[in-house]
């Protein structure tokens, strides 16, 4: 601030000092507009904690207040925007002036109509004719930032696609597309144009092309698996690190807010297509190492989230399923027939259910979690697991009480390793009879009997069965076999 005041309070016209000033603006431009955009988002100046005196009128005395208000986006990039222009007087065959006035005034749409399309698209038309091209490496910046913007002003109906065409004739890499007229056509034009800048990219260093073609198949042509074939290409060792490089003009931070979009991107579509296996992988990654995202709570939010919803559809879970398989069963009828749901799940022979794995799934998602996200949604799925999985297994293993009660001495039931029931005639109670033939017992407090089933009740019960689960070496994963005993299906 001092060097520009003094520059400003004692012109020179020398030649080399008007360079030398011209470079000092870029430069303050690029620090201010670093310092308003992500991940600084303002901080620098924030006047949290720091006040100063002044003397009051009428005998009001010293009182302590902020020297001034702080500093808002739009503010910063009009500031930011006034130095670059600054710069430009003397810096006329720079290519970052031009590049940044052109991102300002692109910013500065969000709060004023002060500008045009054609206006911010000219500046970067600027920026890449004076760009020096170098026959072993190209500087893509401008190049992508105008066919990118010109997209983005073209989706939104700020812009004609043809006139868009036309301005992005500047670039080189559309040289041989034939200009096209509609929104959908524009969309392809475009494509086509990354596609050259990415064959381009020889050392593969820049990431932002793929990125942009992968959002343009996902949002405007709904190809989910064009999508995830292409945005896969920035991960490595099974899909689950982000490989990425800094470029040479990429500005300071930005690599840290690239790495958390792409992550919340990339989680978005491996939840759209199923892919299971992969986002537990990266959350088990994105748990173990926090570093290297910008707002990283955020980002794990997301993706537990995506990852929830994966486990739910693919499980074919449907919500609030625990109220409809748990709204007439009586708290004691549901503490003897879990029980007995606990002793066979415990079994390694019997133990193969597909919904035992999903539930062990799910439990070690909410204990990979560890309050870090703060979403109810992963007790939901934990609670509307279990019902599921009560809802297949218990009838079954009523069912087959029933049959060694009735035949114990038959092959099937001494297959079973449990021992044969006992043929002596006991009073029918909750702990005998099957689902919904509960025998109210008169002498026994009927608030006792008539207690319900509750959802904390649900994640005990999943929480601790699959601790058990746990101890024991050889137990369901998913994926497995079917059960030994048949899940019920009721009118079939």
């Amino acid at each position: 601030m001092m060097a520009v005041s003094l520059a400003v309070r004692y012109p020179n016209n020398d030649i080399e000092t008007r360079k030398t000033l011209s470079e000092l603006f870029t430069d303050f431009g690029y620090r201010v507009y670093s310092a308003g955009r992500p991940p600084m988002d303002l901080q620098s100046f924030w006047l949290d904690g720091y006040v100063r005196y002044f003397s009051g009128r009428q005998l009001q005395g010293l009182y302590t207040n902020r020297p001034h208000a702080e500093l808002n986006p739009e503010a910063a990039l009009r500031y930011a925007l006034l130095l670059f222009q600054r710069a430009l007087k003397d810096g006329e065959d720079n290519w970052k002036n031009h590049y940044m006035i052109g991102k300002c005034m692109g910013k500065l749409l969000t709060y004023i109509e002060a500008y045009s399309a054609e206006d911010v698209l000219q500046n970067y038309v600027e920026s890449i004719k004076v760009c020096p091209e170098k026959s072993s490496e190209t500087i893509f910046e401008p190049h992508h930032k105008l066919i990118s913007a010109a997209t983005k002003y073209v989706l939104a109906n700020k812009l004609d696609p043809k006139r868009a065409c036309e301005i992005l004739d500047a670039s080189r890499f559309s040289k041989g597309i034939d200009h096209v007229e509609s929104r959908e056509s524009f969309v392809m034009y475009a494509l086509e144009v990354l596609k050259k800048m990415k064959s381009a990219d020889k050392p593969k260093w820049h990431h932002r092309m793929t990125n942009r073609i992968a959002r343009l198949r996902y949002e405007e042509l709904n190809d989910l698996a064009g999508a995830r074939t292409e945005f896969g290409a920035l991960w490595s060792h099974r899909g689950v690190q982000l490989s990425i490089w800094k470029p040479e003009f990429e500005r300071p931070g930005r690599h840290f807010i690239y790495a958390s979009q792409y992550t919340m991107f990339y989680a978005e579509l491996l939840e759209q297509v199923g892919d299971c296996t992969t986002i537990e992988a990266l959350s088990k990654r994105l748990r173990r190492v926090p570093h290297g995202l910008y707002k990283h709570t955020e980002v794990w939010g997301l993706v537990f989230e995506k990852y929830i919803e994966c486990l739910r559809r693919t499980g074919e879970v449907p919500n609030f399923f625990e109220d409809e398989v748990f709204n007439n069963v009586l708290w004691d009828e549901f503490t003897t027939q879990s029980q007995k749901l606990d002793t066979y799940c415990n079994n390694p022979k019997d133990s193969q259910s597909p919904t035992i794995g999903l539930l062990r799934e799910v439990f070690e998602l909410r204990r990979l979690n560890g309050g870090l996200a703060k979403n109810p949604a992963i007790d939901d799925l934990l609670a509307d697991t279990y019902a599921k999985l009560y809802q297949e297994l218990v009838p079954g293993i009523l069912e087959q009480e029933k049959e060694q009660q009735l035949n114990p001495m038959s092959l099937k039931n001494m297959m079973f390793d449990a021992p044969p029931a006992s043929t002596t005639s006991v009073p029918a109670t909750a702990s005998t009879l099957p689902t919904g033939g509960v025998k109210m017992d008169l002498d026994l407090p009927l608030r006792a009997k008539s207690t319900k089933v509750y959802r904390r009740d649900l994640i005990s019960k999943a929480t601790n069965l699959c601790k058990e689960m746990n101890q024991t070496p050889s137990s369901a994963k998913p994926g497995s076999t079917a059960p030994s005993v048949r899940p019920f299906q009721y009118g079939f």
